[in-house]
């Protein structure tokens, strides 16, 4: 449909309401949405901007052009979106939990001070503020400023978690793969390129589109003018970096199995391929490339949201459960403690039978 007002021969923009008939019924599962032709840099496409909806298939623009509703037929029904719902908000508050705990570990452990702790530690950290920002902006929802900043804030944050994820595989390449073992750190590089660079492309993008950090209903970039992309493209990139990253660190996890025992057996490669493949790949993010699928098969969506809301909880195991360092820096403390708590006793002992001594000599005294 194309709508227009023409005053004094000369064509100007008003807002409109309108209602377009579908072939389809458009029912509570349909999603859609109302949209107009656009033209952008000689390529044309449907856009969103300035038009909402409501919930019968009515639309309202704040400007007249060819317009039409757009509908999608849901892959997920309700029932699977309240229940995913409740997988995001349940596993992130797990995650959270787990997330606390490494880094309460990571921190309260002195000898842990090399650079590859140093690098969880930033992880860690910026996976936390990343997940309660996220829990806590829908708070932010229906005030748009605050809306805007809580976006600005999660865009921060979540490219530096990817980012840090995109530091944890370059180490880990260098560590198995180089075997890099020189005196000199890159901590310092790590540190400015996984919390400067997210500046950078936030402040860009904020720069020349800040009336595109909110969406339609939630806070979060918005889809017109390609915005996403300035989250999208950075974190495909990392995704991808670190996939082959796995995939060279697998090809040496198996060669190790091979060395170790002397003869090749391929259901001890696997089972050493498939451990590792499971603990790295949430901690490099390449669990995010079940997204790819998501809009094709229901299970994916399931896989997609459980892995990632509980990435704080493959990062435990993987930074605590798992870490040799941090189980034989724990058992020191543990023999430690021991050691003292036995030195303690035997001091009270000593003590106590040279009390007792004293006062068995006393009354052994004869009288003068």
């Amino acid at each position: 449909m194309t709508a227009s007002f023409v005053v004094d021969g000369a064509k100007i923009s008003n807002p409109v309401n309108f209602r377009l008939n579908t072939k389809k019924n458009i029912t509570s599962n349909d999603r859609y949405v109302c949209a107009f032709w656009k033209k952008d840099i000689n390529i044309m496409h449907w856009s969103e901007y300035g038009c909402g909806k409501d919930n019968s298939g009515e639309c309202s623009c704040n400007h007249t052009t060819s317009f039409g509703i757009l509908v999608q037929v849901a892959d997920v029904p309700n029932g699977h979106e309240r229940a995913l719902n409740y997988i995001t908000y349940i596993g992130c508050g797990i995650s959270l939990a787990a997330l606390f705990i490494t880094i309460t570990i990571l921190m309260c452990i002195p000898s842990l001070n090399s650079t590859r702790i140093a690098i969880h530690k930033n992880f860690v950290l910026s996976l936390i503020f990343a997940e309660i920002v996220f829990l806590v902006g829908p708070l932010g929802e229906n005030k748009e400023v605050i809306c805007q900043f809580i976006t600005l804030s999660m865009h921060y944050l979540w490219l530096s978690v990817f980012f840090w994820m995109l530091m944890e595989g370059l180490h880990l390449y260098l560590l198995v793969v180089k075997v890099y073992r020189s005196g000199k750190s890159y901590l310092h590089y790590y540190v400015v390129t996984a919390w400067g660079c997210p500046i950078v492309i936030v402040a860009f993008s904020a720069s020349l589109k800040w009336q595109d950090y909110k969406s339609e209903s939630i806070c979060w970039l918005s889809l017109e003018n390609d915005m996403i992309w300035a989250f999208l493209g950075p974190a495909a990139v990392i995704v991808v970096v670190n996939l082959l990253i796995l995939i060279r660190v697998l090809f040496v996890v198996v060669g190790a199995v091979d060395d170790v025992n002397g003869v090749p057996s391929k259901v001890t490669q696997t089972k050493a391929a498939a451990k590792s493949a499971i603990v790295l790949a949430p901690i490099l993010g390449t669990t995010w490339l079940i997204g790819v699928a998501a809009n094709l098969n229901t299970v994916c969506i399931y896989l997609f949201t459980i892995f990632n809301s509980l990435q704080g909880v493959f990062v435990f195991v993987f930074y605590c459960v798992r870490n040799s360092e941090v189980r034989n820096s724990i058992d020191r403390i543990r023999q430690k403690r021991a050691l003292t708590k036995s030195n303690e006793k035997n001091t009270l002992s000593t003590c106590a039978k040279s009390k007792v001594g004293s006062i068995d000599n006393i009354f052994q005294m004869k009288p003068k």
